[in-house]
Order: structure tokens, then C-alpha cells, then sequence
């Protein structure tokens, strides 16, 4: 049986529209179906087209708060719809991250999925080489959230690609039980399944999980000269070392939690 997609989704600027129209048919082969929650802001063609291919839509209120703090919050009602329909595998990821998996590493991706049902939760991680393709910016900050979780659970994942494959009772215990409203939720879901001690979990390193930003930037690579030049400009940004090390705080802060309550 295919798994389930579950998936977060946010638009606003109508950046997915032209990836999603073209990979959305070859992307749906991989899956029994797909359930996603979207921002209110979310453009509305973009969610025209997820509508128009049968997908199980939610679109969050328009005062549904938006930002690092909240992103667990919504990760966890998209994993509620996903429980909704019952289905015994379920695969999480976000919306722009299994577009790129799913047209570029189309045969990495069902491969995994293949072997999605071996655990309660298989974290998908990245290869050294696709951890490299992003900007430093990111690569260092999230190294800081990828060792915090290995002191708290004694395993050397990278969880920061935020893909997971769950079965139904993992998606069900993550939903009823986790509390971590934050992004930290990167972390914290896969600590909550290990303290529950009645879960097994794997990992997998993937190529399929580089750096998918650039798919929606084509103008602007091409102004920068090209990819490496467009990243350069990221990493001299300080405003996304803020953002990225905001995000690598509250995931240590979900690991110590954790580690705390051990």
C-alpha cells in the first residue's frame, strides 16, 4: 500500500504554482493520496491546483498565527489530517521539499517510500553531499540543531530536513501527545516517539533532500550568475544567519526539553 503525503504548505507569493503544476502528476503516482494544510495568505491559484487534483485541503483561519513559533502547531494539524483518513502510512514533508525530491530524485523517492512501513517512523535525512548544497547559513545553524538532538537521544540523525515516514499509531501519539507548538517540533517529535519506548524507528540519508529554495528563485539565480553566486548573496545576508540561528535556538531548546524530562 502507498502512503499517505502529508504536507505544509505556505505561498504567498504564487513561487510554487509553476513547480506544483508541473510535478504535481508524477509526484501523486508516489502516493495513495495527499492531505495538506495550507496558510490563509497561500496564493489562490496554487490552491486552486492542489483542489483541481483531488488532494485533501485545509486552509488555516486568516488570523492563524504564522512564524518559528507556530510552525509545530501547524505541522501538527496537518499530521491530523492525515490521521483523519485512516490510512496505515504516512509520509510528512514539506510542500517545496517533495516537489524537488519528487522532480529530481523521482526513483530515490520511491525507493524510500517502498520502505516506508519497516518502522513507526523512518527519519530522512541528507547524504554529505546533499547536506552541502546549502547556503552556509544554513548548513551551520542546523548542524547545531542536528548535534542537540544526538545528545539528547544518542543518535547521530540530521532531523532537520523535517521529512518522516509514520505509521498511523506514530502520527496518532505525535498528534494527541506533543505540546511543542515551535519549529522545534523538528526535534521533538521523533524524541516523544523514543520516550515512548514502544515505537521503532530508522533513518535514511537522501539526495532528494538538498537544497530546494533555488527551484523558485530562477530570475534571481540567473540576475546573481548563477546558483553558487545567488547562494553567496544568502550567506552574506545577516538577517538569514538571524533566522537560521532563531531556528537552530528552538530546536536545542525542544532537545533539552527532553533531555530534561530523560
Amino acid at each position: 500500500m502507498k502512503p499517505l503525503l502529508v504536507a505544509t504548505l505556505h505561498d504567498a507569493d504564487r513561487r510554487l504554482f509553476a513547480q506544483s503544476q508541473r510535478v504535481l502528476p508524477q509526484l501523486l503516482r508516489h502516493y495513495s493520496g495527499a492531505a495538506v494544510l495550507a496558510t490563509a495568505p497561500s496564493h489562490p491559484d496554487t490552491l486552486e491546483l492542489l483542489e483541481n487534483h483531488g488532494l485533501r485541503l485545509r486552509v488555516q483561519p486568516a488570523d492563524a498565527p504564522i512564524g518559528l513559533p507556530t510552525i509545530g502547531r501547524a505541522r501538527r494539524e496537518a499530521l491530523a489530517l492525515g490521521v483523519e483518513t485512516g490510512r496505515a502510512c504516512l509520509h510528512f514533508c514539506d510542500w517545496d521539499r517533495i516537489l524537488h525530491w519528487a522532480e529530481f530524485y523521482a526513483g530515490e523517492l520511491a525507493a524510500v517510500l517502498e520502505g516506508a512501513e519497516r518502522h513507526d517512523c523512518t527519519v530522512h535525512g541528507r547524504t554529505k553531499r546533499a547536506f552541502q548544497s546549502h547556503p552556509r547559513a544554513q548548513r551551520d545553524t542546523e548542524a547545531i540543531g542536528n548535534q542537540a538532538f544526538a545528545l539528547a537521544s544518542g543518535q547521530p540523525w540530521d532531523i532537520t530536513a523535517v521529512s518522516r515516514a509514520l505509521s498511523l499509531r506514530a502520527a496518532q501519539a505525535i498528534v494527541e501527545k506533543s505540546r511543542d507548538d515551535s519549529v522545534g517540533s523538528d526535534a521533538s517529535w521523533i524524541l516523544l516517539l523514543l520516550r515512548d519506548g514502544s515505537f521503532s524507528l530508522g533513518y535514511a540519508e537522501t539526495e532528494g533532500l538538498e537544497f530546494e529554495t533555488a527551484d523558485r528563485y530562477a530570475d534571481e539565480v540567473a540576475a546573481a550568475g548563477g546558483l553558487a553566486a545567488w547562494i553567496g548573496q544568502l550567506d552574506s545576508d545577516v538577517r538569514q544567519w538571524a533566522l537560521r540561528t532563531e531556528i537552530a535556538l528552538c530546536e536545542v531548546q525542544s532537545a533539552a526539553e527532553f533531555a530534561r524530562h530523560a
